[in-house]
């Protein structure tokens, strides 16, 4: 078990629980309901479990005052022997009473194995995302070592434990698969193949596995286990009456026709993983930024966007590639019209391969001229024309991405090539108007959302089928709700139309899911936010969208640890994009990282001294540590910016006024924004703010309820925000928050037995 911590708990397997360095065995327990009330409060650790779920999980046989009465005693006696010296009348550290239910504390001095298994898949994730085959395979053979049998095994009947079982189950499997792969990249297919096995013989029903494994046969020469792999396949999913998926046949029917030869790229020749790590061989080309592309019709600027959108729309069709690694849009075209040459930017981006283009258009002729260059050596790697009629545009991008692949011998799934093939729309006039809503999305400001809305609505009346025109139509909506610049029950209802209509339309589409997480979020529902942009994620690995947003909901929730870890893969995505790098300093701040955050918001306004918010959010973290000069200067350069007026930044110069000793500070911002607030929306979070400062906790508390009744979007910021935590420290307050999914959830980072 773990050292150092005051509890160490094991739940994957048999049930153990340490108090320092002390095993509870049976006798350390009164009765077994005290340890089934510690298991049911850890099966989400911070979650507030009401009374009446309690008493069904625990006490659902005997009559109401008998139930509450036992719970209460259960209750009293957990806590004795999790802390047989705590004193009458002390608050647990570890059982805490919110309102009418209870938790167990996510701040607690604990250590459980399912959170260290989480945090070393996650971390091994990352490993991935830069190669570094050896370090995922060795952090995901701790987690496999971690995972002693499935979850509270000797509570197999228990519906409490169900839903808790799967999870850890499938997340299991997930490490298995991964690791097998990470075995393969390195040669090592004696121990992918076991791993695989190993993972069909705990699910034999998901054919991602079977795959896997005929792969690896194939790659070790045994092509008669290839077929008997696939008839494995087909004899078990015949128990479920299905067939195997044309994904599976097509892998099957490709290996027996000697068709995989872009497979060599991916996993090497050799045949067993060298002893040593120095002679692990990882692939050498697998990475790409794809440059602005040049518009050959320049006395025609009105087509600049035209132009932008084929090089970005090759760039999305690249990215659903899950071998390749693809740098996003925004930091790529920070490279417009630059006199960088390709070493350098390579070097920057950290890619291996640029794609340059060329654009010419006419009234119904396009023509795209397309080179890829190696960025370490300059030389040319491949290069072609295509000529298309306007009206098939569309092909162009999947043709381009299609033979990058071959070009660089990533390995093309039948699933990835379905879905490149696959457009968005075949209007062309709906697809220009579509970049034309793009294109002032990307200024990420208040007019350019508000354009962007009037582009998608006109791309969607061309054509109604549009997906990505209403995902992006619901983030518009979203964002300006998020910035405070419309309200909620407007912005929302809208977003939720369009998002439904695209899902509709294409439930597939990684934007959309993205959109939809989005949202969920905002309807503060975590566990569908977090489902949708995982999906989001498994779609298009390599857009930066997604894992920017699960970053920012896992930050939201008070998961830092790793919502760092989905920033950081943001980041490597987009280094160059300005809303990333502000949202992972964001995300370092509320971690407590403020020496990171600064560092973050110091680069931010080094790429870009205006970007909305960048000096206030510099400003906060100084504010935060009492460095008040530096805090007023940022606050200061953040004033003199053009644009429309910002309350955050107002409420942030009084608060910082305030601490400075200004008495009227406060009173005098609360004055201004309630008269704002009789002809605009001014967000109900921030007079829940200013109250408490000002000692009036019945108006606080009067203004947290009605942003929880808004599901005011800067109330889920303010709550991890570390001034408003203090602010809102009182219980009074926290309880209100409590009630509506708000417990504290900051997750003390895992760490390994």
């Amino acid at each position: 078990m773990a050292e150092d911590f005051a509890l160490s708990i094991k739940l994957l397997g048999h049930f153990e629980i340490w108090r320092h360095d002390e095993l509870l065995d049976k006798n350390a327990w009164p009765q077994p309901k005290v340890q089934a009330l510690l298991k049911v409060l850890l099966v989400e650790r911070g979650q507030v479990y009401t009374h009446d779920q309690l008493i069904e999980a625990l006490f659902d046989d005997l009559d109401p005052s008998k139930a509450t009465v036992n719970l209460q005693r259960r209750v009293s006696e957990l806590r004795a022997v999790l802390e047989p010296h705590l004193k009458k009348k002390t608050e647990s550290q570890f059982i805490l009473r919110l309102g009418q239910g209870y938790c167990f504390s996510k701040e607690a001095d604990c250590w459980i194995d399912v959170e260290a298994f989480e945090q070393l898949a996650t971390t091994a994730k990352s490993s991935e995302v830069y190669e570094n085959w050896a370090e995922a395979l060795n952090t995901y053979q701790q987690a496999i070592d971690l995972y002693q049998g499935d979850y509270l095994i000797e509570n197999l009947y228990e519906e409490w434990s169900l839903d808790p079982r799967e999870r850890w189950r499938n997340e299991l499997l997930n490490v298995l698969a991964r690791s097998a792969d990470c075995h393969a990249r390195l040669g090592d297919y004696e121990n992918a193949i076991e791993r695989c096995q190993q993972a069909i013989s705990i699910d034999s029903y998901r054919e991602t596995n079977y795959r896997s494994l005929m792969i690896y046969y194939w790659r070790v020469g045994e092509q008669s286990k290839v077929s008997q792999v696939y008839q494995n396949c087909s004899d078990t999913l015949e128990e479920l009456r299905v067939q195997p998926s044309i994904e599976t046949k097509t892998l099957f029917e490709q290996i027996q026709q000697g068709e995989v030869s872009a497979l060599q790229q991916t996993y090497p020749i050799s045949d067993k993983a060298a002893q040593s790590e120095s002679s692990f061989v990882t692939p050498a080309i697998k990475s790409i930024a794809v440059l602005p592309f040049v518009n050959m019709d320049s006395e025609l600027d009105d087509y600049d966007h035209f132009t932008d959108g084929i090089m970005e729309d090759t760039l999305t069709q690249l990215s659903k590639l899950g071998n390749l690694k693809v740098i996003s849009r925004t930091s790529s075209m920070q490279y417009k019209n630059t006199n960088k040459s390709l070493l350098e930017i390579g070097k920057e981006l950290g890619v291996a391969t640029i794609l340059e283009g060329s654009v010419r258009r006419t009234e119904k002729q396009v023509r795209v001229v397309a080179q890829l260059i190696n960025a370490k050596t300059d030389a040319h790697i491949w290069a072609e024309t295509f000529d298309r009629e306007i009206t098939d545009i569309f092909e162009i991008q999947n043709d381009v991405a299609q033979e990058i692949a071959k070009a660089l011998k990533v390995w093309v799934s039948p699933l990835e090539e379905q879905r490149i093939k696959q457009t968005t729309t075949e209007n062309p006039e709906a697809y220009n108007l579509f970049l034309l809503g793009r294109f002032h999305w990307d200024k990420f400001t208040k007019e350019g959302f508000e354009a962007s809305i009037q582009y998608f609505n006109q791309a969607i009346e061309h054509d109604p089928n549009y997906a990505l025109a209403y995902a992006r139509l619901a983030f518009s909506y979203g964002i300006l709700v998020e910035f405070g610049l419309l309200t909620p029950e407007e912005g929302f209802s809208k977003a939720n139309e369009a998002v439904q209509k695209a899902l509709e339309i294409d439930d597939a589409l990684s934007e959309a899911h993205a959109a939809q997480g989005f949202l969920k979020m905002h309807e503060w529902n975590w566990p569908s936010a977090e489902s949708e942009l995982r999906t989001a994620i498994s779609l298009n690995p390599n857009a930066c969208i997604p894992h920017n947003l699960y970053g920012n909901l896992l930050t939201f929730m008070g998961r830092f640890d790793e919502a760092i870890a989905e920033k950081e893969i943001a980041y490597k995505f987009d280094p160059l994009h300005l809303r990333t790098n502000f949202d992972l300093g964001r995300a370092y701040f509320y971690a407590g990282q403020n020496d990171k955050a600064i560092q973050v918001y110091e680069r931010l306004i080094e790429m870009s001294s205006s970007f909305f918010m960048a000096h206030l959010a510099l400003g906060v973290v100084y504010l935060h540590e009492s460095r008040y000069e530096d805090a007023l200067k940022e606050f200061e350069k953040e004033q003199a910016l053009p644009g429309k007026w910002n309350p955050m930044l107002d409420l942030s110069m009084a608060y910082l006024k305030h601490k400075t000793g200004d008495v009227t500070a406060l009173q005098n911002i609360l004055d201004y924004l309630l008269e704002k607030s009789q002809q605009e929306y001014i967000s109900p979070t921030y007079f829940a703010f200013i109250y408490p400062l000002l000692g009036e906790h019945q108006q606080g508390m009067k203004w947290l309820k009605k942003a929880i009744e808004q599901r005011d979007a800067l109330l889920w910021d303010y709550r991890v925000n570390p001034s408003a935590k203090e602010v809102w420290s009182d219980s009074r307050y926290t309880e209100i928050l409590d009630k509506v999914g708000f417990s504290e959830t900051i997750t003390k980072k895992a760490q390994t037995p």
